[in-house]
């Protein structure tokens, strides 16, 4: 029985499973009738959202939440947890919607799972989960000591700082951002090139440098450049003034970090101040101007963020209390250190003492389907050696294909669209369309795979129709599209990608599961380049 979050009174006994994707899928405790109580030990399934969670103990449900039950024996903490990875593995590539996992669906779907001598080998998810715990232990523990949390005990003044802010007795006083901030010049240095031909994704020797751009995440850094092509700071504050979902956010920088693009660094006036109030700061700002300012109102300095007012704790004399800022910083690293180290603890204790060094179990792969599980069929993946998937405004995603056979240029690649109803007639029997990319430097894998279309598929989650393109596809800037092209995905686009086909005649491509391949990776609605085998039942 389900139970609706809008007539149930939290503060009970038992967990209230949900749909949410948070702690564990717990949204409370509830105290209901026992005889609607699910088992433990068994897997919550947000049948909507495919938001997956092993539960130890009884439970509580919302709506459109599966209780998925072991055929065979019982699930345990280690066991449940190799499971969860394979089940999110096999569901990642779905979209969001109940229709993406009705009980039907759900049926089809099958995980890999470790096998032995013919039967599920639960031995062995135990003890490769025991490893990954002794891994995850070693690094939570390098992390407490490069940042000196091992010591978790609050000191006298760290106690008082959180009881003044619990109490509500810190005085607080609001001050205009440019009475306490100052901008820095970080100019991009490598004179006559353009930075995005001279920065790296991953972290080398030569690109070590990080570098902040208009992103949502890991500190607002997406690319390294090299350190002698940036004016570099450290010890401040970054604000991304554009970008649709970062527009206004605030990071902390502690080593040294330049401009890539859309952001800019401040800095405290005056005196240097301890890194943990930069952290104070950076929550203080962006509390303020992250939900005023978006792509449409850029978060820039000048007459903008400079003049917001922010609310800072002061002292006796009415002046910002740098020491508060910085104790209470000190005292939330030790409360969070404080979980860790208990969250480590409970690992260590489950831990088994005789581990596995090397086991290389036998494939399989079981079905969500009842009648399946019982007899799990044999099945022997296909390996790639590299499976490619390059980001960008138009992805590029080609499973089960070598980098090297990429740059041979005759892979007949299919473009996949996504679009409405409305849209897509408009564009299916326009014969021309011009595509936007917004990247105005593309990798060499990029240009060979937009150049090695031979099919564009319209479609909107049915109903596909591809055609042959007509002409070899064509990249130009936007001066350069001829006439008679349709402009498709246009703002922003620094070049288009041009497609010709004829609409009288669409291809015959066979059976083509639409829904696997869209969904895969995060590119659900963007177009994308991929195989024609991944779309091909046959």
């Amino acid at each position: 029985m389900k139970f609706d979050a809008n007539k149930i009174s939290f503060g009970g006994k038992y967990r209230y499973v949900v749909r949410t994707s948070q702690n564990n899928g717990i949204k409370g405790y509830i105290d209901e009738d026992t005889a609607f109580l699910n088992d433990g030990q068994t897997i919550s399934f947000g049948q909507d959202t495919a938001t997956i969670f092993y539960q130890d103990l009884p439970y509580f449900t919302g709506d459109k939440i599966k209780i998925l039950t072991l055929l065979n024996g019982c699930l345990n903490n280690r066991s449940a947890c190799y499971l969860l990875g394979a089940m999110r593995k096999a569901f990642a590539n779905f979209q969001w919607g109940v229709d993406s996992f009705n009980e039907n669906i759900l049926k089809e779907i099958y995980v890999f799972v470790p096998m032995s001598q013919g039967e599920v080998d639960f031995n062995y998810m135990e003890e490769y989960v025991g490893l990954l715990n002794s891994e995850y232990i070693k690094k939570i523990d390098s992390f407490l000591e490069k940042y000196s949390l091992e010591d978790y005990v609050l000191t006298g003044a760290e106690e008082a700082a959180l009881h003044r802010l619990l109490r509500g007795e810190v005085s607080w006083k609001p001050f205009a951002m440019n009475e306490i901030f100052a901008p820095l010049k970080a100019p991009y240095l490598r004179k006559g090139t353009r930075r995005q031909d001279h920065v790296s994704r991953i972290r080398t020797k030569e690109f070590c440098l990080p570098v902040i751009c208009a992103k949502r995440g890991n500190n607002g850094i997406m690319k390294f450049g090299r350190r002698e092509d940036y004016t570099t700071h450290s010890n401040v504050l970054s604000i991304i003034y554009n970008g649709a979902i970062a527009a206004g956010l605030v990071y902390a920088h502690e080593e040294d970090v330049g401009i890539f693009t859309d952001s800019y660094l401040i800095k405290w006036k005056g005196e240097e101040i301890p890194f943990d109030v930069n952290l104070f700061l950076r929550t203080a700002i962006q509390k303020k101007i992250f939900p005023i300012y978006s792509r449409e109102q850029k978060a820039t300095w000048q007459n903008r963020v400079e003049t917001e007012e922010i609310y800072l704790p002061t002292d006796s004399n009415g002046e910002i209390d740098v020491e508060f800022m910085q104790t209470i910083v000190r005292a939330e690293k030790k409360m969070a250190a404080r979980k860790v180290i208990a969250y480590k603890n409970d690992i260590a204790k489950e831990m088994a003492t005789n581990m596995a060094q090397e086991i290389k179990p036998h494939c399989t792969t079981i079905s969500l389907h009842p009648s399946l599980a019982n007899n799990p069929v044999e099945f022997e993946p296909m390996m790639a050696a590299e499976d490619i998937f390059i980001e960008g405004s138009v992805p590029v995603d080609l499973p089960k294909t070598e980098r090297s056979h990429l740059l041979d240029e005759k892979l007949g690649l299919v473009l996949m669209y996504a679009i409405s109803p409305k849209a897509r007639k408009k564009t299916e029997t326009a014969g021309k369309i011009a595509l936007g990319i917004k990247e105005e430097s593309l990798s060499k894998e990029q240009e060979v795979s937009y150049m090695s279309v031979k099919y564009v598929l319209f479609h909107y989650w049915k109903n596909p129709v591809p055609y042959v393109l007509s002409q070899k596809p064509r990249l130009v800037i936007k001066d350069d599209i001829p006439d008679g092209y349709l402009p498709r995905l246009a703002d922003g686009a620094s070049r288009f990608l041009l497609l010709e086909y004829n609409t009288e005649t669409p291809a015959d491509l066979g059976t083509l599961n639409i829904l696997k391949t869209q969904r895969r990776g995060h590119i659900r609605y963007l177009p994308f380049v991929t195989t024609l085998e991944s779309i091909s039942d046959g």
